[in-house]
């Protein structure tokens, strides 16, 4: 009696915890993408002031759009009433020769002067880098969504009737869901930058989806058949 109380604790604490941790990533990932708005509306300023470049790092060329080409971090210092502030940008060797010291345009908010942006940087680079950072953020919430389900027949102490119900649910959602993903993924310009950037990469990648989604579909035709006989 005692063991089954313990195990049922057990179970109800382990549900807690992973309903926590897939919460905080599904608020992540809702943060990250309303972040990423309002990264977007920076190009949208008008007003302008002066900027010092104050130091330039080599980045990651996971953040670049173009298949090749090295990406540098570069920080920018200005100063809006006597208040220093600072703004960075990503470019490419390829685009244009940058030191430090320089002096370059920024545009920035007057109703709030530390959001502001390097006018003369290619866009692209900071949209593509800005986008990978909610890809990732929201790969990071799928995959706690997905642990969630995959484990809750066991944390919540489902009888083997429901949790046939739940499998049969679960793999459907997978089934459907997943193509429907897809669509929309491939119709992105992030999609489209890494398929450019290393196609067989990201031929890889659609194999590896596509195998996942065709275990879902076998084990789903298997649970109806299964449920439908016994």
């Amino acid at each position: 009696m005692r063991q089954s109380f313990i195990i049922k604790r057990y179970k109800d604490m382990l549900f807690i915890i992973y309903a926590v941790v897939t919460a905080l990533t599904v608020l992540f990932a809702v943060y990250m993408i309303l972040w990423y708005r309002k990264k977007v509306s920076l190009f949208e300023l008008t007003e302008e002031t002066t900027g010092i470049i104050t130091k330039i790092t080599k980045g990651s060329l996971a953040v670049s759009p173009k298949p090749k080409g090295q990406v540098y971090n570069v920080k920018v210092r200005y100063t809006i009433d006597s208040t220093d502030h600072m703004t960075s940008m990503q470019y490419e060797e390829d685009d244009q020769m940058l030191s430090e010291g320089q002096a370059v345009t920024v545009l920035y908010d007057p109703e709030d002067p530390s959001r502001a942006i390097p006018k003369d940087f290619k866009r692209e680079h900071a949209e593509y880098y800005w986008r990978m950072l909610v890809i990732l953020a929201v790969i990071l919430c799928v995959i706690a969504l997905c642990i969630t389900i995959l484990t809750l027949p066991n944390t919540l102490g489902l009888s083997k009737e429901e949790e046939k119900k739940f499998k049969i649910g679960r793999n459907a959602f997978f089934v459907i869901a997943m193509p429907i993903a897809y669509y929309f993924v491939r119709r992105s310009k992030s999609y489209k930058a890494e398929v450019e950037r290393d196609p067989k990469e990201a031929k890889k990648t659609f194999f590896t989806a596509l195998a996942l989604w065709g275990n879902f579909l076998i084990s789903l035709i298997f649970d109806i058949v299964f449920y439908v006989i016994l």
